[in-house]
């Protein structure tokens, strides 16, 4: 698929190009009306054929995106403890609450919080459990 994708916008980019030819063709000769339509025509289908392929790309990613979104919260990940609405990225390990990124800065208190990745918390307890597993 993304081979398709890629050759459909470099199809479109050459088709843009020579429409681009042909409008500078007709640059020095206004009267040729038929010629600056047809180069008018390949620069728009060209263009077109380069933007579908980009929007179909854009909207995989997205759809991707979106669906690990929903398996992280049908795992059971921390919600943010000020805000609740995105998953928690951080543990404030002196308040031990989770924070999403854009909640730290008003929490942050320079004296007292001390962040931890919630994914290194997780992985390291699970190395520590490997750890101690051969006594």
């Amino acid at each position: 698929m993304k081979r398709l994708f890629l050759g459909m916008a470099i199809a479109g980019g050459i088709i843009v190009f020579l429409g681009l030819v042909v409008l500078g063709s007709t640059l020095w000769h206004p009267e040729e009306t038929e010629t600056r339509t047809l180069g008018m025509l390949l620069t728009a289908f060209g263009a077109m054929a380069v933007s579908v392929p980009l929007y179909l790309e854009a909207r995989r990613i997205q759809s991707a995106l979106n669906k690990s979104k929903q398996d992280l919260k049908r795992k059971g990940a921390s919600r943010c403890a000020a805000c609740g609405e995105d998953v928690a990225s951080f543990l404030c390990t002196s308040h031990s609450i989770g924070l999403c990124l854009k909640c730290i800065p008003d929490h942050h208190d320079p004296a007292r919080c001390l962040y931890k990745p919630v994914l290194q918390r997780n992985s390291a307890s699970s190395r520590g459990a490997k750890a101690h597993s051969w006594r």
